[in-house]
């Protein structure tokens, strides 16, 4: 028999057999019964052989998930895991101290770190004073550098105080992280902390200033200028000696403008220094 009519036969033979194939034969001679019972096996096979292409297809696309433990990696091993992977790992300690992985140094104005501010240069403004108490008027700058310097210094104290108990406190706070983060992330995070912790800082010290600055005028207290150069004034009333007022000080500028310095008027009475008689700018 040629090969051709060898297929045909047994293709003939397979499409006769399928259609005749019966899975669900009850054993009832009906032949209705029975085309039932073959179309129900046909649909059948058809639904389960969809069923199994859509499965062979889902478990084919699905990705599967392998964990995969890697104990105390270096950050170099992180970092190339975590390019290629979804990665977690939990940290051995949860809370760890700023001061561990962070330095913060902070830098002032170059007056706070000049000799300006030194107890030589001031000790040596004040032996300038006491030279010239006598012998000059109020507006040269021997009789007023020196406590104007002090101020400064003061100031320079007061900032350097806030700033390093601040930052003290600061770095004693702990960081609260139950697993690792990228080390962009942490960056920015300590780069966010570290301008919010400028900012505060800031904004505290101008307030404790501008407290002093208050109390100062509202108090009316007096400068030192003023309780060592000028003497208590007394008046002789009715069998007994009575103070009198602060009156203040007169200043008289090279302007030839002048006004009475006292607490209440420390904002509104300014000229220029003098030094040797001539104005200082």
């Amino acid at each position: 028999m040629p090969i051709g009519a060898y297929l045909r036969s047994c293709l003939s033979a397979v499409e006769t057999g399928f259609l005749q194939l019966n899975i669900f034969q009850t054993g009832i001679q009906n032949e209705s019964i029975i085309r039932n019972e073959q179309r129900s096996t046909r649909l059948f096979l058809a639904l389960f052989s969809i069923s199994i292409v859509i499965i062979g297809l889902y478990y084919s696309v699905k990705q599967y998930r392998q964990i995969i433990q890697i104990r105390s990696p270096s950050i170099i091993e992180y970092s190339d895991l975590s390019k290629k992977v979804s990665l977690q790992c939990p940290c051995k300690n949860a809370a760890v101290k700023y001061e561990e992985f962070i330095q913060m140094k902070p830098f002032y104005h170059q007056l706070c770190q000049s000799d300006f501010v030194s107890d030589g240069f001031i000790d040596r403004l004040y032996s300038l004073y006491e030279q010239n108490l006598s012998r000059s008027i109020p507006t040269d700058v021997h009789r007023i550098a020196v406590f104007q310097f002090q101020t400064l210094r003061t100031l320079c104290q007061l900032a350097q105080k806030t700033i390093n108990d601040s930052l003290e406190t600061f770095l004693q706070n702990g960081f609260v992280q139950t697993h690792a983060v990228a080390e962009e992330t942490l960056e920015n995070q300590i780069a966010s902390m570290r301008t919010d912790f400028i900012n505060v800082k800031s904004k505290t010290f101008l307030r404790t200033l501008k407290f002093v600055q208050n109390v100062t005028a509202q108090s009316l207290f007096m400068t030192g200028a003023s309780v060592t150069s000028v003497k208590p004034r007394t008046q002789f009333r009715m069998g007994f000696f009575e103070n009198l007022p602060y009156p203040g000080i007169k200043y008289t500028f090279q302007d030839q403008s002048s006004c009475t310095c006292s607490s209440s008027t420390a904002n509104s009475c300014m000229g220029l220094a003098t030094l040797n008689s001539n104005a200082v700018s």
